[in-house]
């Protein structure tokens, strides 16, 4: 990407595409600098239930379009591979 977006510009595009893939955007912030996305919280949809694999890694492939993704999320592991953490 040639031209650098702001803080605003890029939570607002991740904010759209956590809607378009029906997450609860309650249960994840997004923190974000002109080079990269940091995703806390969980990754949850609307109904409660949790996000497949494959639309979490095409919705992924959206966001990493805009900035490299990093996460602190409670159910997932996105930093590197996708793996669901497991809630014991």
């Amino acid at each position: 990407m040639s031209k650098k977006l702001s803080k605003g510009m890029i939570n607002k595009k991740v904010m759209a595409i956590l809607n378009r893939y029906h997450i609860d955007r309650s249960e994840v912030r997004v923190l974000s600098t002109p080079n990269s996305i940091n995703l806390c919280g969980s990754l949850v949809k609307h109904d409660g239930s949790d996000i497949a694999v494959e639309a979490l890694s095409n919705m992924l492939g959206e966001i990493t379009q805009i900035a490299r993704v990093q996460s602190d999320l409670t159910n997932w592991d996105l930093n590197g591979s996708i793996r669901k953490i497991d809630s014991d």
